[in-house]
């Protein structure tokens, strides 16, 4: 057996919905990759987008809440309705276009 590292490659399988699968499929064959890389991407930039909801949170309520409301999301207390999830983003979004330029470039 291959000794584990960042760089080995896991082979894995995983089950999808039909539609889950055709919207990875299309979205692939868009931006010209395989279905794989784009499941990859997009797995990865669900780590980053977890370690930005903490910095805004931070940001807006200061670290203690922003600690336990990251807690508690992690721990899967927290619950939003698909709709409450948009709006969410949308807040969130609104909150990053309006920080000054250099604010922006500490975040990519």
């Amino acid at each position: 057996m291959a000794k584990n590292s960042k760089d080995t490659k896991a082979d894995i399988k995983i089950r999808l919905t039909e539609g889950l699968r055709s919207r990875i499929e299309r979205t692939a064959k868009q931006r010209g990759v395989s279905m794989n890389a784009e499941m990859i991407e997009r797995l990865e930039n669900s780590f980053v987008k977890q370690g930005l909801l903490k910095e805004v949170l931070t940001l807006a309520y200061g670290p203690q809440w922003a600690a336990f409301l990251s807690d508690a999301d992690a721990a899967g207390v927290l619950r939003f309705r698909e709709e409450d999830k948009e709006v969410l983003r949308k807040r969130v979004n609104a909150f990053i276009d309006a920080l000054p330029e250099k604010e922006k470039g500490k975040r990519s």
